[in-house]
């Protein structure tokens, strides 16, 4: 059906011309808006809003905790200690007490890669066999053997997409060992299969395991074979450990995901028992994953877990840089870590004790604070997927809950510190390992993963705090709907600097910022959940439209940006603090801007830029001489920073045409030099109330006949910039509230320009 939708949408572009840049009103293309429109809500309202956030310095530094009752008002939950977490980036007081014995040790690395849509669409498993290749390993005493299979095509000479295919490095490269029928790379026999082979063959002092592909945390778990659409979850990972490394009394030296999401208690839980160390991403990969150079680094002394999980680490890192440094559009979010496994057993103790003790004193009065403290934390995949996989970095999550119990969450966090041996990542909030906790996330993924919890057996006092946190949320309503229609509400303006340092947080303006208000009562601030806005523009103040054209031309608004970034004062007051800029994209050589501004949801801010995402639909050619014309909907991430004051769009995430069963995030990045034209398309709505006269959320409201949208020639020099609103009365803001439980109200439309 999304295909059809973006055919749909091409064909009407095509047919009116190959220009640069227009408006067009176009009556019967709702499908193709109905695509992007449907993104965009999903987006702006996966996650209504985050308040009173902790801010992150670049090297994952955490302060202390703001006291909930100073930061929020209402209700105070029981106060202990505040603790401060301190930078674990790239951290080396893990190897002080590692002995030096000069120790040459034989290694047999063991690498299961499924190919999947990465190696037929993209060639990325192949290219990755081609850079161990040239990493200049040592082969004479150590073993790479590489299991190959789970796609459609291979580039790779000598591999068949007919049949699973095992490798071994020798000195001129990889020789196959073994190739036999086409086997399903997501069944646990498969992988247990490939790791008795090794485990058999290869007698040396250390062995590790690779798995390289997709992944996607600990509910969906890793892999996708897409001959078979079939996925390893983590308990079919277990089953596979158990029947290759638990029955060989070999346990593995660490284990690798060369794969998004996977760096998590959970997965650590689940493979202590066969590895001593384990190395992966709380975020997600870019397409070139991991830097395969640290296979040179084998035969050197010590090469141990530690020490090669840090190299492991360095070298990923290392080459993402230089690629940003050369490509800025490509750009991503980077974490890798080294986890030391044998001290796993000592933080889930100490993580029970604390969240037992959270959720002792867990009541309707204390539970609008917990609330607000899950909302505060940062979901690893939210910037660069389309899915809320509730992965959140359990430092930070331990710093947020710490002022909420007597209990110390001091004794907690360094038993999680002990475990990173190494870690470093370019983002905010990223302190090595993530743990899952689902909030706003689809009901099926949440009881899935609680009941896989409860199963596993892991970590069973955390797993009663996540019981009592649901039975409030979903159980008897705490408040009535609030009527936010007579709620008082403000407009002022305030200079840059003074919002930067109230919310510490990175200001991109050319004027002065309109701070939105609005006051809640005493009982709203009490169960106050969460809070994010919305503006939008008066279609015909703008001349967008008239009533020739619509006789409800003066009810039509069009959504133009949303935030999360919402703070409550000490007062019970919300803020939300808007720029009073829209970005236009500019074709550069005839300084033509665009004729309405893009659409902008706000996500990830942080001190040192200001994030947003765009939906668009990028068309072309497809390659020389090909009569296929392309479509891909992607995410487009936008920044705005002092280095890019007009904003830059540092990546294109391509989102699935499918209604995929599987959930996974694409580790490969759009070039935007690959496509010819990007596409904007956005859709009219009237104002509409309820039986009661309340305003509904704006993607509720009657969607008009009328699209507006743009294009832009990608042939061509072009650049974004940021502007002022030249009319601030035909602009908009709409407050969403939600109480604790989720239940949402809607704010009266509140005027920019002070009417």
């Amino acid at each position: 059906m999304i295909r059809m939708i973006l055919r749909e949408a091409q064909k009407i572009t095509k047919r009116e011309g190959n220009m640069a840049k227009r408006t067009y009103w176009k009556k019967g293309i709702a499908l193709a808006c109905s695509l992007l429109l449907t993104l965009q809500c999903a987006a702006c309202g996966s996650r209504e809003a985050s308040v009173t956030r902790a801010v992150w310095t670049g090297d994952a530094d955490v302060k202390p905790p703001v006291s909930q009752e100073q930061e929020q008002g209402g209700t105070e939950a029981p106060q202990g200690e505040s603790i401060t977490v301190d930078s674990l980036n790239g951290s080396l007081d893990y190897f002080d007490g590692l002995a030096e014995t000069g120790t040459v040790y034989t290694q047999t690395i063991m690498v299961y890669m499924v190919g999947s849509d990465l190696e037929s669409g993209y060639g990325s498993a192949s290219r990755d066999l081609v850079e161990m290749e040239k990493a200049g390993a040592d082969t004479a005493n150590n073993n790479i053997v590489v299991y190959l299979g789970g796609a459609r095509d291979w580039e790779y000479p000598g591999v068949s997409a007919d049949e699973n295919t095992m490798m071994r490095m020798e000195e001129d490269g990889f020789e196959v060992i073994d190739a036999g029928p086409r086997k399903n790379m997501g069944k646990a026999s498969t992988l247990s299969g490939f790791i008795n082979y090794c485990l058999e063959n290869y007698d040396t002092d250390k062995y590790a395991l690779i798995l390289w592909d997709h992944g996607s945390g600990p509910v969906f778990g890793f892999g996708v074979d897409e001959n078979y659409q079939d996925i390893l979850s983590l308990q079919e990972m277990e089953t596979a450990l158990a029947d290759s490394v638990g029955q060989s009394g070999k346990k593995l030296e660490w284990i690798g995901f060369d794969a998004c999401l996977m760096s998590s208690l959970e997965i650590a839980y689940t493979f202590t028992p066969y590895a001593d160390f384990l190395v992966a991403s709380q975020e997600t990969e870019p397409g070139w994953g991991w830097n395969y150079d640290f296979l040179a680094s084998l035969s050197e002394p010590d090469m141990d877990g530690p020490r090669l999980g840090k190299e492991i680490v360095d070298a990923y890192m290392e080459y993402g840089e230089d690629i940003f440094d050369s490509s800025p559009r490509n750009y991503a979010d980077l974490t890798l870590s080294c986890i030391d496994l044998r001290r796993y057993q000592a933080a889930e103790e100490a993580l029970n004790a604390f969240f037992k003790d959270v959720d002792s004193v867990m009541d309707v009065d204390s539970f609008p604070v917990m609330v607000r403290n899950r909302g505060n934390v940062r979901d690893f995949g939210s910037y660069s997927t389309d899915y809320n996989y509730s992965l959140v970095d359990i430092r930070q999550l331990l710093g947020q809950f710490s002022g909420v119990t007597d209990h110390s969450a001091q004794e907690a966090l360094q038993a999680v510190e002990d475990m990173i041996v190494y870690t470093r990542s370019n983002v905010e909030e990223a302190g090595g390992i993530s743990i899952c906790y689902p909030y706003e996330a689809e009901e099926d993924y949440t009881d899935y993963y609680i009941e896989w919890q409860e199963e596993a057996g892991f970590a069973a006092d955390y797993v009663n705090f996540l019981h009592s946190f649901y039975a409030i949320e979903k159980g008897d309503t705490l408040v009535d709907h609030w009527d936010m229609t007579v709620a008082r509400t403000d407009v002022e303006t305030v200079e840059p600097a003074v919002v930067e340092e109230e919310t510490e947080e990175y200001i991109s303006a050319t004027g002065a910022i309109s701070d939105i208000s609005l006051a809640l009562t005493p009982e709203q601030q009490k169960n106050f959940g969460s809070a994010s806005y919305m503006i939008l523009c008066d279609l015909e103040g703008e001349d967008y439209i008239d009533k020739e054209t619509d006789e409800r031309a003066s009810d039509m608004y069009l959504y133009i940006h949303s935030s999360d970034d919402v703070v409550m004062d000490e007062n019970g007051v919300l803020h939300a603090y808007y720029s009073n800029n829209v970005i236009y994209m500019r074709e550069d050589e005839s300084d033509e801007y665009s004729p309405i501004p893009m659409i902008l949801i706000e996500e990830d801010s942080n001190e040192t830029e200001r994030r947003y995402v765009a939906y668009a639909v990028l068309s072309g050619w497809g390659e020389e001489d090909s009569l296929e014309y392309e479509t891909q909907t992607a995410k487009l991430q936008i920044v705005v920073n002092e280095e890019y004051p007009n904003g830059f769009i540092r990546s294109a995430v391509p989102i699935s045409d499918e209604d995929a069963e599987i959930q996974n995030p694409s580790k490969q990045l759009l070039d935007l030099e690959d496509y010819h034209l990007i596409t904007f398309v956005m859709a009219g709505r009237y104002v509409t109330r309820d039986e009661e006269g309340r305003l509904l959320p704006y993607f509720d409201w009657e969607k008009s006949d009328w699209y507006m949208g743009f294009e832009q020639d990608l042939t061509v020099p072009y650049s974004l910039q940021v502007l002022p609103l030249q009319r601030p009365e035909n602009y908009y803001c709409i407050f969403y509230v939600k109480d604790a439980q989720g239940n949402l109200s809607v704010s009266e439309m509140i005027p920019l320009g002070g009417q």
